[in-house]
């Protein structure tokens, strides 16, 4: 049989959660859900999840240890799921100046998350380990590691809100594509 993995942008995954207004469901059957909804006579191979772990600052502060215990219990709790990976960047806390005002702030961003996805793509399609790969993102920066990915014959399905930020060159690079919509969550919100 056929085998499919589902690579997961945590980041945009939880702005289209937040879009769809879904809290807590079943990530396990969502990814089984999605690969049947392209049609795919295939098996999930693996979910790969990525996300970075919220910055804490030296000396920490009560609200950001938090934040960042929440996150990793959340992690946590996909790592168990069956055929699951999580892969973790990590957040960098960056100066900035506003563009309008001029006024200096704080900003955070991931860092290797894009990467370390970008990699598991590549090696994934290379390896042979899967015919195909869903992908649930938005950010062009895959475009890239979309294409190397094609070249060594898989397939390659972008899953995505059109609600949420998606760049229509990763969009164009994709074999096919699958609109997110609300009654695909309904069916597996826990």
């Amino acid at each position: 049989m056929a085998k499919t993995a589902l690579l997961i942008d945590g980041k945009y995954f939880e702005s289209v959660k937040r879009n769809f207004g879904v809290g807590r469901i079943d990530l396990e059957l969502l990814s089984d859900n999605i690969i049947k909804e392209f049609n795919i006579d295939a098996e999930r191979y693996r979910t790969y999840y990525y996300d970075a772990l919220p910055w804490v600052g030296d000396p920490p502060i009560q609200e950001d240890l938090d934040r960042r215990a929440k996150k990793q219990s959340y992690l946590d709790k996909l790592k168990l799921l069956k055929r699951f990976e999580v892969r973790y960047g990590r957040v960098q806390r960056i100066p900035a100046r506003c563009d309008n005002c001029g006024s200096e702030h704080i900003d955070f961003n991931q860092k290797l998350v894009d990467v370390l996805f970008s990699i598991d793509l590549i090696y994934l399609a290379w390896k042979k380990s899967v015919d195909s790969i869903a992908i649930l993102t938005g950010d062009s920066d895959f475009s890239p590691a979309v294409r190397v990915s094609k070249e060594a014959g898989a397939m390659i399905y972008l899953v995505y809100d059109p609600t949420t930020y998606v760049h229509e060159e990763l969009k164009l690079a994709c074999d096919d594509r699958l609109i997110l919509n609300k009654e695909l969550f309904d069916s597996v919100i826990l």
